[in-house]
């Protein structure tokens, strides 16, 4: 007993734990080989059955090796994991034993895979529950022993159930190696019963806590036993078989050392591609494959018709010469030149043609003959002759049929060898030609390099040449240049001369026509203003009650220009940042905004339209228009003017036509005054057009008389807008300055101020006129 007790606290405690888990990892995993062994080889569900159960076992040794691994690198507490997993994977082994040996006996597969399938259920639900429960108390009470525990009795209970079960299966069917199961079953019984036992009365009897010592113990015999139990069945299968085997290995390894010859003859056969060696190598690798006394290949003479050349024998003797078979006294060949048929004789005494036959190859007596042709597409190319005049030992059909193959292998040498001297003859050929070639291009060559050097030279001449003519070329060139400016300034200088005179000419004919009608116009105003001197003399007395009256207009005048000119600053700005907002500098705008924008624009542009007609007013009551004449394009005016109404025009969403004559003539005019009577006339067609209009603008030059003037032409400017028109009676009150102010307005007129009274003041002061049209 002092022995077992030893035994216990060694398998129990360090290093003895560790050759326990080491014994039966190695029993496991030599039953796990040869169950996977023996499937692998029947297919069987028995290997299958042992296969599975070992191999889950093993997996579960290893996880138990990895804990202890943890622990030992102190990455967890064993004691709060190990002994409830070690119980769980206890049980579940138990099961796989109990389903791979057991319960096959019952030849019940359903009721196998039912107790495999609840039992491993329910022991994983457990597990997953029990092992929880174990960490959470050991963390409450760290000296808390697992051998006694109501877990490990709760395990203990299943397994005993187990074994019992499975020890009566084996009772009662009979099973392969049962007296074997069942003495490991009892083994694996007794150690749970002992292990419970000392638990209860002897609960200190344990060296180290949580460790089932007994179980261990009986694991301990168990497992090789099962080891063992698996090699006895493997072997009693194995054994039938091997008698198979060694009757189907004979057979292969005659089969194999027929492939391992044809395999030599073959690589002898295809090791060169010159003829000679090629029909050499392959008489005695086929002398090898088929074990034959002789064997020679004959070929076709080419000089010699109705013969055969023996181009190689083996064994070939000293100072033999070439050989030659007559078809003629050679019979037995007839069948494999003509036919292309295998002639095999294996008794031939008596037989004068074999005899003869043998004596060509150099041998006295007979023996069996073989005669393969060589054929390449139902052509007979040469003979394959295979004899044993020496042994006299018969061709078998696996000979024959290993000929047959020798043959077609030695065929294909052969084309090949042939078609490698036709190519090697073309290469030669070939070859030959090249190095003429190269000879001829050498010639050719060093002839096209004279040449080549002496137009490189011509060449060098006469670019030597071309760029001395270049230079003469260049001076006279910038000659010609300068002389043909100097030309140009010389014409363009009697150009403008003959310009002057033209111009001078005009301006006396023009200085006299105007000096007699201004004779005549100062003479008529002479005797006019004599008689508005005699007028104003009487008048003179019923003025002076009104001084006081005019000098107050006048002050209101200027005070009216002068708030005017300050609002232009302000007036400025709106319109400067106003554009520069719409041009999206300083943000991207939405839609109203620049919606809003663009109506604060309009406003301002109708704004600065009004300060101009209040100037414009001030300065025409109070005499002050002074004209700035000078040549003037109606066309720039024309497209200021449209630039700047674009905000009205937007806003009311205007189409605007504009017809322009191209290559208008200069008018003489005062161009800040030409602006403001363009804008004016176009605010207004603005302001009287709806929404979505259209406004035409055009220009159209005309040269004639008319109207009496003297000019020999005048521009004609108009602006058509889309209002509802203007009623016959009031179109003559249209540039009246105070109409509007006096009376209601005027029906189809966009302007509500004085603005066209201006635009009339300001064409009348430039001696133009204007007028309004109606429809």
């Amino acid at each position: 007993m002092s022995i077992i007790f030893g035994a216990l606290n060694l398998l129990s405690a360090p290093p003895g734990g560790l050759v326990y888990h080491l014994v039966t990892l190695f029993a496991i995993e030599a039953a796990f080989g040869m169950a996977l062994g023996q499937w692998q080889r029947t297919r069987q569900k028995g290997p299958l059955r042992m296969a599975v159960a070992f191999g889950s076992l093993l997996l579960m040794r290893l996880c138990l090796m990895l804990l202890a691994l943890l622990a030992w690198q102190g990455f967890l507490d064993p004691a709060a994991l190990v002994p409830p997993l070690e119980r769980f994977f206890d049980t579940a082994g138990v099961v796989l034993l109990c389903w791979a040996f057991v319960f096959p006996s019952l030849d019940s597969p359903d009721l196998s895979r039912l107790f495999l399938i609840a039992n491993l259920s329910l022991a994983t639900m457990t597990g997953l529950v029990l092992v929880p429960l174990w960490y959470l108390d050991f963390g409450m009470a760290a000296d808390l022993n697992y051998n006694g525990y109501w877990q490990d009795i709760v395990w203990d209970i299943w397994k005993l159930l187990l074994f019992c079960t499975a020890c009566l299966i084996l009772l009662w069917r009979a099973s392969r190696e049962r007296g074997l199961l069942l003495s490991v079953f009892t083994c694996l019984l007794a150690g749970s019963f002992l292990h419970q036992m000392v638990v209860w009365l002897a609960p200190h009897f344990y060296g180290v806590a949580h460790i089932a010592g007994w179980e261990r113990l009986a694991n301990f015999v168990a497992f090789p036993l099962l080891a063992v139990a698996v090699y006895r069945i493997v072997i009693a299968e194995i054994g039938p078989r091997g008698r198979e085997l060694q009757a189907v290995g004979e057979g292969a390894e005659r089969e194999v050392e027929r492939f391992l010859s044809l395999l030599r003859a073959s690589r002898q056969t295809g090791a060169s591609l010159e003829l000679p060696l090629v029909v050499n190598s392959a008489v005695e690798g086929t002398a090898q494959a088929l074990k034959a006394d002789v064997c020679a290949i004959a070929f076709p003479a080419n000089d010699k018709t109705g013969e055969f050349h023996l181009a190689a024998i083996h064994p070939r003797k000293v100072g033999e010469e070439d050989i030659y078979l007559a078809l003629d006294e050679q019979q037995i060949i007839h069948p494999a030149v003509r036919g292309g048929e295998q002639v095999v004789t294996n008794s031939v005494e008596g037989d004068a043609q074999v005899m003869k036959l043998y004596a060509l190859m150099g041998f006295n007596e007979m023996g069996p003959l073989l005669i393969q042709p060589l054929s390449r597409e139902h052509n007979v190319i040469g003979l394959l002759i295979v004899g044993n005049p020496q042994t006299k030992r018969t061709f078998s059909s696996d000979d024959l049929q290993l000929s047959q193959t020798l043959a077609d292998q030695i065929t294909a040498a052969i084309e090949n060898a042939r078609l490698h001297q036709k190519v090697q003859a073309k290469a030669e050929q070939l070859a030959w030609t090249l190095r003429n070639q190269e000879e001829l291009l050498s010639q050719r060559r060093a002839e096209l390099e004279a040449k080549l050097k002496q137009k490189d030279e011509e060449i060098e001449r006469l670019r030597e040449e071309l760029r001395v003519r270049q230079m003469k070329a260049s001076r006279a060139r910038e000659n010609l240049e300068a002389e043909l400016s100097r030309k140009g300034h010389l014409e363009a200088e009697l150009s403008q001369k003959e310009e002057q005179i033209q111009q001078l000419a005009a301006e006396l004919q023009a200085k006299e026509a105007e000096l007699d009608r201004t004779r005549t116009r100062l003479e008529t105003e002479l005797d006019q203003a004599t008689d508005k001197i005699k007028q104003l003399v009487k008048i003179i007395h019923r003025q002076k009650g009104d001084v006081g009256q005019s000098e107050e207009q006048r002050a209101k005048d200027r005070f009216i220009a002068s708030i005017s000119q300050e609002l232009r600053t302000p007036m400025t700005s709106i319109t400067g940042y106003t554009d520069l907002l719409l041009g999206e500098s300083v943000g991207a705008l939405a839609d109203m905004q620049r919606k809003f924008l663009q109506r604060i624009k309009a406003n301002t542009e109708r704004m600065a339209t009004m300060l101009n007609d209040l100037i414009g007013v001030s300065a025409i009551d109070a005499g002050q228009l002074k004209l700035q004449i000078e040549p003037l394009d109606m066309a720039e005016v024309i497209e200021d003017t449209i630039i700047g109404a674009r905000a009205q025009l937007e806003e009311k969403e205007i189409v605007l036509d504009v017809d322009v004559d191209e290559n208008l003539p200069l008018v003489k005019a005062d161009a800040d005054y030409a602006h403001q009577i363009m804008t004016n006339l176009l605010s207004n067609a603005c302001k009287c057009s709806p929404a979505g209009g259209r406004i035409s603008i055009k220009a159209t030059a005309y040269d004639r008389r008319e109207f009496g003037e003297s000019a020999t032409g005048y521009l004609l400017v108009s602006i058509t807008d889309s209002g509802g028109g203007i009623a016959p009676e009031d179109q003559s009150k249209v540039f009246d300055r105070f109409y509007q102010a006096e009376r209601p307005l005027i029906a189809g007129l966009g302007e509500t101020g004085v603005g066209l009274s201006i635009v009339k003041a300001l064409v009348d002061a430039h001696g133009g006129r204007i007028w309004v049209e109606s429809e």
